[in-house]
């Protein structure tokens, strides 16, 4: 017996056209706050609370677990940050059109910093004994400022803060219309188990960097999976297979789609609401579909993602849990972003 969470990256409630979903065993749905007062929005910090982690385990910044998903080995002194590459119009980034791992090559780097590819427009930099100066620099992640002029975005604090700076200004120099911005900075941490913290035996079903990331620290298992990209073209009769499989063997499946989100920042409205009907269609009504008896499913979002602008929002977020059975609906706001995963495990009171 498994339950499951299908987790939809970006999707928001309050621009969004509604969803069709099945009446039928519609234990409960409300909304879930997942961002703290005065936190930006992003998927490091909305999915480990809606994984039940406390905030003080909670990291700063995404680089260090995106290491860990591709394997980019690190030292306990070593600093990491995200590079997003973007393209330069008129002096203002705007999303690329190409993947970082196609202009890496023509990329000079001082000794000990290491650019590692991973999927799309994302890379990691890895500044060798540098940890100690992470707390001197100021980053901003560049999918909530497109439009922004390079300018703005260019990372500052004291010498490594000046060697980013020149970092992105050379990359402004050798890669056609398009730059790196550095951002997401961290040094390598360890994170409490899922299932140390829980009892329960969790599997992670997705391809994004920072969420196989975040299931490695975690220890939950993670299969890679063929035809997965991250974005609006992956294979989600893949991903679906691949979480019944997990679900043999798991008593929890969690299904992470990042494709809304990529639209999202993209501004591609009809796009995303269009793949999120695929998403349902291909992975949540199969699975409602063939619930057992005992077992429940979790849909919801991690954080919104503003497809007029670009941006995440830090507005709560809707979710639904539903089970094998006629039911009445209980509607809950939840100020706990962990209450939603205890109410799918039958550890919250209705």
């Amino acid at each position: 017996m498994a339950n499951f969470m299908l987790c939809i990256d970006g999707m928001e409630e309050a621009s969004a056209p509604a969803p069709r979903l099945p009446v039928r065993g519609l234990l409960a749905q409300g909304t879930v706050s997942t961002v703290p007062q005065g936190v930006v929005a992003d998927s490091l910090g909305c999915i480990l609370r809606l994984l039940g982690s406390a905030e003080c385990d909670i990291p700063t910044g995404r680089a260090a677990l995106e290491a860990l998903a591709i394997g980019l080995p690190l030292q306990p002194d070593d600093a990491v940050l995200r590079c997003t590459l973007c393209r330069v119009e008129n002096g203002a980034i705007a999303p690329a059109t190409r993947d970082a791992a196609e202009l890496l090559r023509a990329m000079p780097l001082p000794p000990g910093w290491i650019l590692a590819p991973m999927s799309g427009y994302r890379c990691l930099l890895c500044i060798a004994g540098s940890a100690a100066q992470l707390a001197q620099i100021t980053t901003l992640p560049p999918h909530q400022y497109f439009g922004s002029p390079v300018q703005a975005l260019l990372p500052h604090g004291g010498a490594l803060g000046d060697a980013l700076a020149a970092f992105v200004r050379e990359s402004a120099r050798v890669l056609p219309q398009h730059i790196l911005l550095p951002w997401g900075q961290s040094a390598p941490y360890t994170l409490p188990s899922f299932t140390s913290r829980t009892g329960v035996h969790a599997a992670m079903v997705c391809h994004a960097d920072i969420v196989r990331g975040i299931a490695h620290a975690l220890q939950m298992d993670c299969p890679v999976i063929a035809g997965a990209t991250g974005d609006t073209d992956t294979d989600l009769h893949a991903k679906y297979n691949a979480a019944r499989v997990l679900a043999r063997d798991h008593a929890l499946v969690i299904i992470h789609v990042n494709g809304c989100d990529e639209a999202g920042h993209r501004r591609e409205h009809a796009q995303k609401y269009a793949f999120r009907d695929r998403i349902l269609h291909k992975i949540f009504e199969p699975l409602y579909r063939t619930l057992g008896a005992g077992e429940r499913i979790l849909l919801c979002a991690d954080h919104e993602t503003d497809s007029t602008t670009g941006a995440h929002g830090s507005a709560p977020v809707p979710f639904w849990i539903y089970e094998n059975t006629d039911c009445e609906t209980t509607r809950y706001t939840f100020e706990d972003t962990g209450a939603p995963l205890r109410l799918l495990l039958g550890r919250e009171e209705r």
